[in-house]
Parts: structure tokens; sequence; C-alpha cells
């Protein structure tokens, strides 16, 4: 057993077993019958002996939880009630001790975890809520319910808490997924509780269809139906909207010509269902490559810059055309659309830095249509798009890609996607997008030639996906009435917590039979705790603004390999923690010519990884470990994001 993306956290079990044969005889009487038992009965009466039927499945030995060291829910959060606390999370410690909450919640009944909610828990409710999610029980999940009311305004934090860990959850049973599927449809009165049900649902929906379509196809067709006909008759672009991503979290094929009808009717929407699509596994979109050209190229339709910038990226995952990469390159310092070409030429180049078989294909590209010029390819603009490392060994890497989209001069579009990835495989971790419109009035620019634009209200917020999940966005303001009530109030002038949880990365629990009859038990558990907090000063005064994003995230993994005989318990146990954070700092000024320095910095921090082998009786009165430990620091660094973007810092830094 081994973590795919540590690979060095792993342990083997060797079982050998020998057979020689000493001799063979050929004496025995045949026992004859009509069918097995009747043979069984002649056999017994030959031999004057009573022969029991046994089964040959192994079974587990039932005991005290591997990781709380304890099957007691309210002794387990009695014990470890300081690690749960809102200011542990997005540290290593309240990581390890979820993995035990977890574990303790599993083997506990509905009146025992409703216990524990109604007692005096309420600082550490909303991490007891991420625990009873994570677990994925029908008993966990029916006390919630009974405790929390979806149809009541001052619960709604709390559900959304619950709804959005359970939607990163691998192994929902159809009992829970039904449950949610019958709320949803019998309606629920508060706006943002229903959002957040219907896009839960879709998630688990989709979690339940990876394990099997067959057994869950009936559910699994009425969630469909039901998300594809909630999106058809609604009324308003923000009804469409949130249908819109629970298509994205759903992932079923079958909806693709719904999101394709959106797409090609053009509009702001039509940014918002490709995003959607780009939630699919490529596999699944690579046939629909004519349509994204289309879309980028706007040959049917006008399409804003978001959405041809989206359609891009689209395009870039399936892999270009030679055809289409060379007219793209062609367009290259032409007049008019610098925002968008800029984009275009960073994710083009960002590629190339990291695939030599891209990098030599656009080199020819550049080349055939003599665009290898100052002219063509020092391109104006401040919008851009890179990957950088966090961390990378021998097992994996891990890293981010963030993209910026400027329009009119102020930040349009931000993504932030921070993926995991080796040889076999790539998940996406989180994918924050900071979105804003209407803004370029308040600061007095226009946009620019080529720019399809639309009549928006000043509006701003924040989308998120946790393990490619969408959750329901976060709107800061709408209308610049908001916007200016904001202001003068100060909202966020202190660190301000946006968002934080626990969830599970990992769950993985397999009993396996050995040869020599002895049962080994693989477990490996895994979770992340993150904290993305904000803080912001505005001064019209000296017309600056400074605004700090904080994403702080404690990640444990744990594996136990367990020889389990009825004197001796075997075991070995891994487990890996680290404890990272990453800071967006931005600075503008607006006192003369608009100016923007954006800053990201990762301070250093430890991978801790630790292994124990140890060997005990049952009756704990004997046990021999033997512990092994290490320390690996990474450390801190600034990330460069642009030449234009570092000329700006310098010049701010010299006035200031």
């Amino acid at each position: 057993m081994e973590v795919a993306i540590q690979r060095q956290v792993g342990a083997q079990i060797y079982s050998n077993q020998t057979l020689v044969l000493k001799e063979s005889l050929s004496e025995g009487k045949t026992v004859k019958g009509s069918d097995v038992s009747v043979a069984i009965a002649a056999l017994e009466s030959r031999h004057k002996m009573k022969l029991v039927n046994r089964e040959l499945e192994v079974e587990e030995v039932t005991r005290n939880s591997f990781l709380a060291g304890t099957t007691n829910l309210k002794k387990y959060v009695s014990s470890k009630k300081k690690y749960l606390t809102p200011k542990k999370v997005g540290q290593h410690e309240a990581a390890a001790v979820f993995l035990g909450l977890v574990e303790v919640i599993r083997s506990s009944s509905k009146e025992q975890i409703k216990s524990i909610l109604k007692d005096k828990n309420s600082e550490i409710l909303p991490q007891l809520l991420d625990g009873i999610a994570a677990a994925q029980t029908f008993e966990g999940h029916s006390a919630v319910m009974n405790f929390l009311d979806l149809n009541k305004e001052d619960d709604v934090h709390l559900i959304e808490r619950y709804l959005m860990v359970l939607s990163l959850a691998t192994n929902v049973p159809e009992t829970i997924v039904e449950d949610l599927f019958k709320r949803a449809k019998h309606g629920v009165k508060v706006v943002k509780a229903a959002k957040s049900l219907d896009l839960c649902l879709a998630a688990v929906a989709h979690a339940l269809s990876t394990k099997s379509k067959t057994e869950n196809a009936k559910v699994l067709k009425e969630i469909e139906s039901y998300i594809t006909s909630k999106l058809k008759n609604c009324k308003n672009d923000e009804c469409q909207v949130t249908q819109l991503r629970c298509l994205g979290n759903l992932k079923s094929d079958t909806t693709l010509p719904q999101l394709l009808d959106i797409v090609q009717q053009g509009g702001k929407l039509s940014a918002v269902a490709l995003q959607s699509i780009k939630a699919f596994p490529i596999e699944k979109y690579s046939h629909l490559k004519k349509i994204f050209e289309s879309v980028y190229l706007r040959l049917v339709k006008p399409y804003d810059s978001s959405a041809r910038g989206i359609a891009f990226d689209l395009l870039l995952n399936i892999g270009l055309n030679d055809d289409f990469l060379e007219l793209v390159i062609s367009q290259l310092g032409q007049k008019g659309e610098k925002e968008l070409k800029k984009y275009v030429w960073s994710r083009l180049s960002d590629k190339a830095e990291k695939c030599e078989k891209f990098r030599l294909k656009l080199i020819k590209a550049i080349v055939k249509n003599n665009k290898n010029n100052y002219n063509a390819l020092a391109l104006d603009g401040l919008s851009t798009s890179f990957t950088r490392i966090f961390h990378r060994d021998r097992s994996a890497e891990s890293g981010f890609i963030e993209s910026m989209e400027i329009g009119g001069g102020l930040l349009k579009r931000s993504v932030f996607d921070v993926y995991v990835k080796n040889n076999q495989s790539n998940f996406d971790l989180l994918s924050l997008n900071l979105f804003a419109a209407g803004l370029s009035s308040l600061a007095g620019t226009t946009p620019e030639e080529g720019e399809e634009t639309e009549e928006e209200d000043a509006t701003a917020g924040m989308e998120l996906a946790l393990g490619g999940a969408y959750l329901r966005p976060i709107v800061f303001f709408t209308g610049q009435t908001e916007l200016f009530g904001h202001v003068w109030s100060g909202t966020a002038s202190e660190r301000t917590t946006v968002l934080q949880a626990t969830s599970l990365l990992f769950d993985h629990r397999e009993l396996v039979p050995l040869q020599v009859g002895i049962a080994g038990l693989m477990v490996l558990y895994g979770s992340v705790s993150f904290d993305f907090a904000g803080q912001v000063q505005i001064s019209l005064w000296y017309k600056t603004c400074n605004s700090l994003v904080e994403n702080k995230a404690g990640m444990a993994i744990t594996g136990i390999l367990t020889l389990d005989t009825v004197d001796v318990l075997n075991d070995v146990r891994m487990d890996l923690s680290a404890q990272a954070q990453l800071d967006f700092t931005s600075d503008a000024n607006f006192s003369g010519d608009i100016k923007l320095c954006l800053k990201m910095t990762q301070p250093g921090f430890q991978l801790r990884h630790s292994l124990v082998k140890s060997t005990r009786t049952t009756d704990e009165k004997h046990r021999l470990s033997i512990k092994w430990s290490k320390v690996s620091p990474v450390p801190g660094r600034s990330f460069v994001l642009n030449q234009k973007n570092s000329e700006v810092c310098s010049e701010m830094s010299s006035d200031s």
C-alpha cells in the first residue's frame, strides 16, 4: 500500500506459503451422493464424526478506532475539543484530529451523534458538521437533518457548511442521495440553502454514478431530469447560473447538448456554460472542438472575452490543431483585443514551457506566419496566465495555475487553480475564481476596441470549486449603493474569514485475505483543513486600495497496514502532514493613471513524515515498537507574475 502522490509513504506485506507432498495414497474409497449434502452425510456416517459447515469469508476483528483510540464519540470530542475550534482550522493538527473524528462517527448511532450536536459544543459545531458529512453515514445525515432546519434563515450558515463538505465525499450511500433529492423536490424556502442543496445533490449524484451506474440508474436519471427541468423553467439569470453549475457538478454526458445550446445563444451565460463543460473529463468534450473554435473566433455570434478565453482553455486541454494555432498566431500584433491576445499568448507560452513537443509546434507556427518579431510578440496589456510549482519530488508535483483577465484597466476575472498530479492522474484540489463587472464607469475607463460588452450593475464576488465540485458563489456586492456602503463602513478592513472547512482527501479501507489464513487490513485516510481569509483597506483621500488574501491549508495523511490474529496484532502506521500558506497582496493607486501591483508569496513550511512498526498482544500487556521520522523543510518564496507587473511594482515602490 502506498500514497500515489507521495510514494515514499507506504508499506508492504509479504506472504509465503510452501506445500510439500509427503506421500500419495490411492486406497481411499470414493463417496457418492446425489448432491453435496448427501455425500457429506455419508462421509459423517462412515467416519463416525460431525462435519461443521463454515464460511470462508474473511471478517474484520472489531477493535477500538485505529486513529481515535476509542469508539466513544462524546469522549473523543471532549478530549480533542481544543483542536476543533475555528482558530485551529487550516492547521495540520486540525486535519489529523479530524481523521479520528470521522472514524468514531462512523461507528456511532444517530442518538450518539445528536447528543454531541446538542451538547455544549456551539463553538465547534461547524467542525463537528464537517466530520459528520465526511463520515457519510445515514445515521449521521439523519441526525443533522433533524438538528438543522433547511427553511430556517438562522441555520443557513451551518446547513451550507454541512452540504459543502458532503459535496466532496466520494462514498456517499444511495440512502443519503435519495434523502437529499426528496428534500430538494419538496422545496426549500431559504434561497441560499436551496442553491447549496441543488449543487450538493448534483455532486453526490456524480460520486454515486462513478461507483455503479446500473445499480443506481433510476435515481440518477431522476436527479438529472430534475436539474435540467429546473434550468429550462428558470425565470432569471441567477437561477440559470446555479443550475448550470449543477450540471458541471453532475458531469453527465447526456446534459452536454443543453449546455451547448446555451453556449451557442451567446450572452454572459455562455461563459458560465463553458465553465461547466470545463468541469467534465476531457474525453467527454473532446469531440466539441469545432464549437469551441467557433466561440473563440466569433464565427456565428459575438462573445464576451471571458467566454472566448474559457473556450480557448478548453481547446488547449483537448489539443490545438495546426491550422487553428496558425490562425491564432496570425492575429497577434493586429489592432484591438489586446487583453484577450495577451491572455492567449500567456497560455500558449506557459504550455510551451511545460511541453517540448508543443514548444516546437508553436515555434513552427510563429515562423510560418512571420511573427517572430517584437511587434507581434511584445504584446501590450496586463492579462496573464502562468504556472508555478509548490513542491515536486519523484512521486508527484503540486502547483497552481494563475490566470488574470483585465478589462478596462481593472480586474475582470482571476482564476487560481491548485492541482496535484503524477504520471497516472491529475487531481484538481481547488479552483478559486474572483470576478468583477460594471466597475469601468467608477474608475473612468472605457472598454477596449473590439470588446463585446453589456450594460451591467457594479458587482464583484467569488466562485469556488473544491475537488471538482462547485459551491454556491459568494457575492461581495451588487450595485453602486452596496459597494459604497462597504467603502464607508470599512467592511473587511480587519482580517475576515471568507470560508473555512475540513474535508476528506482519501477514504479507503480494504480487508485482504492472505494465503496463510491471516487477513491484512489496509486503511488510508487523508484530510485537508483550509481557511480562506481577506482584508481590504480603501482610502478615498489618497485614492489607494490595499488588499490581502490569505489561503491557509493543513494536510494530514494516515495509512495503517495491519495483520490481525487472535492473540497478536502487527501493524505499520504511516503519517504525513504539512501546513502551507499562500498570500496574495494587491496595491492599487487611482490618484493618476491607474497602477496595480500584485504580489504572491508562499511562507516556508515543513513536511513531516513518520513511520511506526509495532507488534503487540491483543491484551496490550506486551508491545514492541520501532519508530522512524523525518522533517523536510520547504523554503518560502515569492512568485514572479510577469514583467509588466514587476515594472509597475517597482515604480509604485519608488514613489512611496
